[in-house]
């Protein structure tokens, strides 16, 4: 049998953005689900103004999706994340927008 067709210029940028960025979900009893997928990844936190900006540290699955439940009121939120112990990051898919420090984080809508 031939081999399936490679994935398209479109396709694999559609993957690549999507790799990376924050997705947040329901949960019960008020809380949210913040995952990313970041297979290749051994370490990934998150910090923002939900967390008082303490680090949390997200469990990793079987398929290299990151996540972990969290508190988060409806509304506008800053967060960064950080991979593998290095730089805090605005997280791909998130509008950056200027911190009180010089420099940026990213701006997470809640409904």
């Amino acid at each position: 049998a031939p081999p399936p067709p490679a994935p398209t210029r479109a396709g694999r940028r559609k993957r690549d953005a999507a790799r990376g960025a924050i997705v947040v979900g329901d949960a019960t009893n008020g809380k949210r689900t913040i995952a990313v997928e970041l297979p290749e990844a051994h370490q990934v936190e998150i910090m923002g103004d939900f967390t008082d900006w303490i680090p949390v540290a997200l469990t990793r699955d079987a398929a290299g999706r990151w996540s972990t439940t969290l508190a988060i009121p409806p509304g506008a939120h800053r967060m960064n994340v950080r991979v593998d112990g290095g730089a805090w990051r605005v997280p791909p898919g998130l509008t950056p927008v200027n911190d009180d420090f010089n420099g940026l984080t990213g701006l997470l809508i809640v409904r």
